[in-house]
């Protein structure tokens, strides 16, 4: 047995070198580092989580619970209004006039909400009951159904991410904190200095409205986003729905 660096011999029992004072590796020992060195990939699989995998989903179309959410508290909110300025109208001795307009402006809101919430649930039940018929029966459920989340990957890190379609709830209740919260700093300050804009051109009467306008195409604005980072669709339900809204050509 010699020393893999200055070749002095060297006895059984010798740990180091005499010579040049370099580590001795036995020939047990040495079996052993080549056979782990050549098989690494073995030891860490077994040790890796096994992936998340993160697909597109489909449901029954239905209207979105956050709806009934925000038409219940305008309706709300205007019933209280119309309440009030009704009460001051025919009871306070001093009119200035002024409560007539806000009777009928919260009054058309307040209907116009509760036409909202009763289209909402009927267009719920019908879209159940017809895809339950069709189920039953073994004919297309698709004309009843809806995607509303997608998924893109990165080809290039592997990373999935799941985008909502249609109407964003998000940016209706919170504005420019969602896209903030998604990272798209870009959009968080176009929404920011938009509402700044239209609020005070307004005197603060469209500020609230801000988010809901945006809401309509935020979640497009944000699935064109990705696939300009170089995101593309996961699966075939991503890919349709991409085509079928005109952002991508199959």
């Amino acid at each position: 047995m010699f020393c893999r660096k200055c070749g002095a011999p060297l006895r059984p029992e010798d740990v180091f070198c005499s010579k040049c004072g370099t580590k001795v590796i036995h020939e047990d020992n040495e079996a052993a580092v080549q056979s782990a060195e050549t098989q690494p990939s073995l030891v860490k699989d077994e040790d890796k989580p096994e992936p998340k995998h993160i697909h597109s989903s489909v449901r029954i179309k239905a209207a979105s619970p956050y709806r009934f959410l925000a038409c219940i508290l305008m309706f709300v909110f205007s019933a209280v209004v119309v309440i009030t300025e009704a009460h001051t109208l025919f009871t306070s001795p001093l009119l200035t006039g002024e409560e007539e307009p806000f009777i009928i402006i919260f009054g058309i809101i307040a209907i116009l909400c509760a036409f909202l919430t009763y289209r909402g649930i009927a267009y719920t039940r019908f879209n159940e009951k017809h895809y339950n018929t069709a189920l039953q029966n073994g004919e297309d459920v698709t004309p009843y159904q809806e995607v509303n989340k997608i998924a893109l990957v990165s080809p290039v890190s592997g990373l999935v991410k799941q985008c909502s379609t249609g109407y964003c709830w998000g940016m209706f209740w919170f504005n420019c904190l969602c896209p903030l919260f998604r990272g798209d700093l870009k959009w968080a300050f176009i929404t920011f200095i938009g509402t700044m804009f239209l609020g005070g051109i307004s005197m603060g009467l469209l500020f609230p409205l801000c988010g809901p306008i945006f809401a309509f195409f935020y979640n497009k604005r944000y699935i064109r986003t990705q696939l300009e980072k170089g995101f593309v669709p996961a699966d075939g339900i991503a890919k349709r729905w991409l085509a079928d809204k005109g952002i991508i050509n199959i």
